[in-house]
C-alpha cells in the first residue's frame, strides 16, 4: 500500500470483555489503520476461517495487516495459502529482533517468502544500536546493511527497529541517540530503494516509563523528520497477564483488562495519530535527503550547514529535515523541536526562498506563509515538527 501505516504491536485484550469487532472499531477511531498481529498476538497461525474473517473485518474498516508467521517452512506455506486473494494482507511477520548470528537464516527465509508470494513482503524488526556490538555482530550500520544484503533488497519493503527513549530515571543524553539510529535506517533505505518503519513508545515496563502526549509527539515527529513511512505503537494494549511477569509491563493506552485508566491521554493519542494521517499523503511522496541538527549534541548525525536555505536566528535544539520528491522537482523542509518538555518560538532566516507553504497537521492542506521579509517565525509545541513546501528563488 502507498498509505502511511499507523499500527500497534499488542493490540487486543480479552474478547470476553469486548468483541473483536468492537476493538477494531475502537482502534480505527484512535487512528490505527494497520496491525502486525491482526487477530491475536504470537507466532501461531490459526486456520483459514480465521483469516477469512480477518480480511472481511479489516476491509470493512479500510485497515491493513500482516499475516502471522515465523522462520519455519510450514508457517510460510500456510501463510502464503491463507493470504491468497486477500487485498488487506500486505505482508508476513517473520521475526522480531534477530541477533547477528541469525541473519543468514532470516535472509534465507525472507527470500523464500518473496519467492513464494511476490505481491507481499516479509517483515522483520531489527535490533537497535543499544543492543550492543556482540548481539549486532559489529556496528549498528553493519548490522542493518548485513540484513539487507542477506535478505535482498528486492525481497523486502521495510527496514524497521524499536528504540525506546523514555527511561526511568530519565537519561536525555541516551534518548537523543535515537537520531543516530534513525539516520542509519534512512541512509540504508535510500541506498537500497526501501521504506522505513519504527516502533513508538506508548507503554511502561521495567526500566522504561510510560510517556506523556508531548513525549509521544516527539517520538512521532522525530521519525517523520527522518522520512519514515510507517509507525507502530508499542503498545496499544498493555502486554502480559499481570504487572509482575516477564518485563513487568504496567501501563499502555489501554490496560490489559480493557479498562482505560487515562481517557484524556487516549484522546490525545488519537489526535496525534490523526496528525500523522493528515501529513501522510505528502510525506509518502518525499525522501529525506538530509536531516540536520542545529546543536552538536548527538554523534552520528549531520550538522546544519552554514549556507543552508533556512536557519534559526539563535542557536536552539532542533532539527531541519531537507526533503524532496524522487525527481527532485519539489522541495520540503520539516522543522522539528527536539525538546519534548518545552514550547519554543523561533525566527528563521531564509536564503534563496521565494515562497513557503505550511502543510497543516489538521487536514493536510497547504497555507501560504508571508516570507517577504526573508524570515519565518514559528511556534512549536513540545516535540512538534512542522512541514513546509519550499519554492526556491
Amino acid at each position: 500500500t502507498d498509505r502511511f501505516l499507523v499500527g500497534s504491536w499488542v493490540s487486543f485484550y480479552s474478547f470476553e470483555r469486548d468483541s473483536y469487532e468492537f476493538q477494531l472499531d475502537q482502534m480505527r477511531r484512535l487512528g490505527l489503520n494497520f496491525n502486525i498481529f491482526p487477530a491475536f498476538f504470537g507466532p501461531s497461525m490459526g486456520d483459514a476461517a480465521l483469516w477469512d474473517n480477518v480480511e472481511r473485518q479489516y476491509a470493512a474498516r479500510d485497515m491493513y495487516y500482516l499475516m502471522n508467521g515465523n522462520l519455519t517452512d510450514e508457517a510460510r506455506e500456510q501463510g502464503v495459502s491463507y493470504a491468497k486473494g486477500k487485498t488487506r494482507c500486505i505482508g508476513y511477520h517473520v521475526i522480531d529482533e534477530p541477533e547477528a548470528h541469525l541473519l543468514s537464516e532470516v535472509g534465507r527465509v525472507a527470500r523464500a517468502y518473496h519467492e513464494a508470494d511476490g505481491t507481499r513482503y516479509p517483515f522483520v524488526n531489527l535490533l537497535t544500536s543499544y543492543s550492543g556490538e556482540k548481539r549486532l555482530g559489529g556496528s549498528f550500520y553493519d548490522y542493518v546493511c548485513r540484513y539487507v544484503r542477506e535478505a535482498g533488497a528486492e525481497s523486502i519493503e521495510y527496514i524497521s527497529h524499536d528504540f525506546y527513549p523514555f527511561a526511568d530515571p530519565d537519561r536525555r543524553h541516551d534518548a537523543l541517540k535515537i537520531f543516530a539510529d534513525m539516520d542509519v535506517l534512512r541512509r540504508v533505505a535510500l541506498e537500497n530503494g526501501l521504506r522505513t518503519h519504527a516502533f513508538l513508545q506508548s507503554s511502561g515496563w521495567q526500566g522504561i516509563r510510560m510517556p506523556n502526549v508531548d513525549e509521544m509527539r516527539w517520538n512521532v515527529y522525530g521519525y517523520l523528520a527522518y522520512g519514515f513511512k510507517a509507525l507502530s505503537w508499542f503498545n496499544l494494549v498493555c502486554p502480559g497477564r499481570s504487572d509482575h511477569e516477564g518485563e513487568c509491563f504496567y501501563e499502555s493506552i489501554i490496560y490489559r483488562d480493557g479498562t482505560i485508566r487515562d481517557r484524556a491521554r487516549m484522546e490525545d493519542f488519537g489526535r496525534l495519530n490523526q496528525e500523522i494521517h493528515a501529513l501522510g499523503p505528502t510525506l509518502m511522496k518525499l525522501e529525506a535527503r538530509h536531516v540536520y541538527h542545529v546543536l552538536d549534541n548527538v554523534s552520528g548525525v549531520e550538522l546544519l550547514p552554514r549556507d543552508f536555505m533556512i536557519a534559526p536566528e539563535r542557536s536552539e535544539d532542533l532539527m531541519i529535515s531537507h526533503m524532496e520528491t524522487p525527481d527532485g522537482e519539489q522541495t520540503y523542509v520539516m522543522l522539528f523541536n527536539k525538546w519534548w518538555d518545552r514550547e519554543v518560538t523561533l525566527t528563521f532566516a531564509l536564503r534563496g526562498v521565494e515562497q513557503m507553504y505550511y502543510v497543516s497537521y489538521q487536514d493536510g492542506g497547504e497555507q501560504p506563509m508571508d516570507v517577504s521579509g526573508g524570515a519565518l517565525t514559528v511556534t512549536f509545541r513540545p516535540g512538534e515538527g512542522r512541514l513546509y513546501r519550499v519554492v526556491r528563488a
